[in-house]
């Protein structure tokens, strides 16, 4: 108990959380993120970038792709991975000592976070997309702000896509079943 009288429960680790989702989600689910972590090293090693700053890019993508399943389970972002994705970006530009990527990096981030919180006042998206949409603009935002524009903007139209009054029963049908 803690001072307030309430139970008060530990944090799962973060490690233990995608496990757990891992485990818990079907082969088709596995096979997906799986894909998703390859696809992301592909991309990131086609850049026009520097080795470091690829697999800056290249973690980030991976780290996302996990941190999106341990969100079909538990409907929330892991903020130790979000983190680690948009900081991955950084990080890779500094150690390749571009000063310019960094800039980008840090402008791409601003400018999908600041997008993706304008939406969440709007229409009530969670912070954790507006924490995930920072971590996606600060990876594209080293190729160029203005693709990290693009970016937030493709993966808000197809987030409001997919959870369009339509599809939400759908959806909540189909999650159900996987975890």
């Amino acid at each position: 108990m803690n001072a307030h009288g309430s139970m008060t429960t530990m944090p799962v680790p973060t490690g233990a959380r995608v496990r757990r989702a891992w485990e818990t989600v079907s082969e088709e689910l596995r096979r997906s993120t799986a894909a998703a972590v390859v696809t992301a090293v592909l991309l990131a090693s086609a850049v026009p970038l520097a080795p470091v700053m690829q697999a800056a890019l290249a973690v980030s993508g991976g780290v996302l792709a996990l941190a999106a399943l341990v969100d079909v389970c538990e409907h929330r972002l892991p903020n130790r991975l979000i983190g680690a994705a948009a900081v991955a970006p950084l990080v890779g530009a500094v150690v390749g000592l571009e000063f310019r990527v960094l800039l980008q990096s840090f402008g791409g981030a601003l400018v999908a976070g600041g997008a993706m919180l304008v939406v969440r006042l709007a229409r009530g998206v969670g912070m954790g997309d507006v924490k995930t949409a920072a971590a996606v603009g600060a990876g594209v935002g080293m190729l160029s702000i203005d693709r990290a524009a693009v970016a937030i903007a493709v993966a808000a139209l197809v987030a409001a896509t997919w959870r369009s009054e339509e599809h939400t029963s759908e959806l909540q049908s189909h999650l159900n079943l996987v975890c």
